[in-house]
């Protein structure tokens, strides 16, 4: 828990190596930099922005229900970099976000279960990139789980959509980190149940999103 719930602005690389390290944290980088993420749920629940070039997502879970958004105000006579999120431990990205905004391009690249449930969201305007190149939204490619791909006017309005509609899921998630954040106890049965309890839900959720909402409103 060594930077849980912490509020960071880093000016270099950046690691979140233990177990629960920057749960719930805010990260916003404020030079170009990586952002490595490779503990047991490093950064579940947690905002990680800025000026970003590399996010390394290795460890496992270790974006549950986390946000990784390229939004930053570049100044004009910079070239804006383009953003690269490694999703490569099992299930590292599983109810995360990745969301690319209007004028930068971003590329996600998966391995095996990285990006299982993972949600990549893409910004009018945005150019959005997913590794394998055959991936389709959602499905498996040759053992690779894809991201699911959402494309979107308005990102905040999206994300504000996707939360609301996901609320319960995400009250539940939040218990149970305050459970493992006030007794210091790290049970994997419990995250096991909490898991396939995200699962289903996030995948119901996510199909009433797409359902009832326009996102090119």
């Amino acid at each position: 828990f060594a930077c849980a719930v912490a509020s960071l602005q880093p000016h270099g690389d950046t690691s979140c190596k233990g177990a629960y390290s920057c749960t719930r944290a805010v990260i916003n980088v404020t030079e170009y930099a990586t952002v490595n993420i490779e503990g047991w749920q490093a950064a579940n629940r947690a905002y990680i922005g800025g000026m970003l070039r590399v996010v390394n997502v290795y460890g496992y879970a270790a974006l549950a229900a986390g946000v990784i958004d390229t939004e930053w105000l570049i100044p004009r006579q910079e070239e804006v970099p383009e953003i690269t999120v490694n999703s490569f431990g099992h299930l590292s990205g599983f109810g995360g976000t990745v969301i690319c905004r209007a004028g930068r391009e971003c590329t996600v690249n998966c391995k095996s279960t990285g990006c299982q449930m993972l949600d990549f969201v893409c910004e009018n305007g945005a150019i959005c990139n997913v590794n394998p190149v055959e991936c389709k939204n959602g499905n498996v490619y040759r053992g690779v789980d894809c991201p699911k791909r959402s494309n979107t006017a308005d990102a905040d309005q999206y994300m504000d959509r996707k939360y609301e509609m996901q609320q319960d899921v995400y009250e539940r998630f939040d218990a149970y980190l305050d459970d493992i954040m006030e007794n210091e106890r790290l049970e994997y049965d419990d995250y096991e149940d909490i898991m396939m309890f995200m699962e289903r839900e996030m995948i119901f959720a996510q199909e009433q999103v797409i359902d009832n909402y326009s996102y090119n409103n």
